[in-house]
């Protein structure tokens, strides 16, 4: 029995830490709120509140106010009891909506509780400034409505133009079940209970949170025109929607064209899909979002339709193929590159090279006289004596030269000796594949004389010195 009352001990403990860490993580999320709606309070100065209502009231509708940092935001107060008194008519001026706390600091709390009189002002006002922006009433009070026949009437009656209706219920006396009638669906949501006035400062977080209704951003934000698809708006509030038939988006392609589609709820409460309008033109689309068909929440959030290029990703992926494989080949040349270097192979030095002693300069070549010999002799007694001169291949030898020319003897040519013609090797005519193969040898030539090397002497040379 005991171990039993122990695991239940247990188990209530784990279920009272989970909902206490839904609670905190619900009030720990960052208070503020920057949508495009109207804000209605909804106080109940009935003479059970009291002094409660300058001292509990009036700074927790302050501090609510303060986390609407939006100035989009349009903020109404209305007190009410057996009557209603419209404190601040619906504005989003910050001015008179501080001198507007000011006065409600000033009100006598007096009489019973009929909430039906509030709303019915809401109501006015409501037709009055135009019904199609979105609307949240916030109503606190503290006790059981004196007349509910009225209070559903007219609850039903600002449901109608769009507004989303939330209600605090503060202490013991008040009724849970009348709240769940006024309020909205679901009342987990639409309807917070607690035990004093005190409390309102531990939900300012959760009631800000819930009844914060704007879109705060899009994907994607960028279209082609006439895309196809769905867009997915992120923002608060989306949950307040009655029914998911009534949520739609409203699409301003220019000042006179307005696309409406109908949206589907997305994974979470914070996110709804809508299908993307059918634009023909590049052009900026404003975005609103209604949640009961009747009032828009707008919004900054833009999409952006532009003319876009098809994307051909067998060029794209053949494009990297061939980037990769010309990476791959370069870090397969930086590695023979510098192979020498990461095996660690040493190389001998070559022998200093010492130059050639110069070679003696060539000797003049001798001028040799082609002559016709029967003209030449020798001097001797008596005039000319007949001599023997002995021919080479190209003109006289050099006795040759020794004859003395006769007087009629007349020279033909004077020539150089010539060169011994060595036999010249025929050149090889080169193939088309050697001289489309010549640049690449050249380069490789180019590219392997400036290698690091090791010499067996320790220090770094490049192929050159070899």
């Amino acid at each position: 029995m005991y171990l039993l009352t122990y695991y239940l001990l247990l188990l209530s403990l784990f279920l009272a830490g989970v909902s206490c860490g839904d609670l905190q993580s619900e009030d720990e999320t960052d208070s503020i709120c920057n949508g495009d709606f109207d804000f209605y309070f909804l106080l109940d100065k009935s003479g059970s509140i009291g002094d409660d209502f300058p001292v509990y009231i009036v700074p927790f509708v302050e501090k609510v106010v303060d986390s609407l940092i939006s100035d989009k935001i349009r903020i109404s107060y209305i007190v009410y009891s057996y009557d209603a008194v419209v404190i601040l008519e619906i504005t989003n001026d910050e001015e008179k909506i501080l001198n507007g706390l000011e006065d409600l600091r000033n009100v006598y709390a007096d009489g019973g509780t009929v909430i039906s009189t509030g709303l019915d002002e809401i109501r006015y006002a409501m037709k009055y400034n135009g019904t199609n922006r979105a609307a949240v009433i916030l109503a606190v009070t503290d006790g059981q409505d004196n007349d509910m026949t009225s209070a559903l009437k007219a609850a039903n009656l600002v449901r109608s133009l769009g507004a989303s209706i939330f209600a605090i219920g503060v202490g013991q006396e008040v009724s849970y079940e009348q709240l769940t009638y006024i309020a909205d669906s679901p009342s987990s949501t639409h309807v917070i209970m607690i035990d004093d006035f005190g409390g309102l400062d531990d939900i300012i977080n959760t009631v800000v949170n819930r009844t914060c209704i704007e879109i705060i951003s899009a994907d994607p934000l960028e279209e082609c025109v006439m895309a196809e698809g769905n867009i997915t708006l992120i923002g608060r509030g989306f949950q307040n929607g009655d029914n998911a038939s009534n949520i739609f988006c409203i699409y301003h392609v220019n000042t006179t064209f307005h696309y409406y589609t109908n949206a589907f709820p997305g994974s979470t409460n914070q996110v709804i899909k809508c299908p993307l309008p059918y634009v023909e033109e590049p052009s900026q689309v404003l975005i609103q979002v209604s949640l009961n068909g009747l009032s828009y929440v707008s919004s900054n959030v833009t999409l952006t339709f532009r003319y876009c290029v098809p994307i051909d990703w067998t060029l794209i992926f053949s494009i990297l193929g061939s980037l990769l494989l010309f990476l791959l080949a370069l870090l397969l040349c930086f590695l023979w590159f510098l192979w020498p270097v990461i095996t660690g192979v040493t190389y001998k030095m070559p022998a200093k090279y010492v130059d050639p002693a110069p070679l003696p300069p060539p000797p003049e070549p001798r001028k040799w006289p082609v002559v016709n010999a029967s003209l030449y002799g020798r001097p001797g007694a008596g005039g000319m004596m007949p001599t023997r001169v002995g021919w080479g291949n190209t003109g006289a030898t050099e006795m040759g030269a020794k004859l003395m020319k006769a007087k009629d003897g007349v020279i033909l040519r004077e020539e150089s000796s010539p060169l011994v013609e060595l036999d010249q090797p025929e050149i090889e005519k080169r193939s088309f594949c050697n001289k489309c193969c010549e640049p690449f040898s050249r380069c490789y030539h180019c590219i392997q004389s400036v290698r690091p090397i090791r010499g067996d002497d320790g220090k770094w040379f490049s192929w050159k010195k070899l």
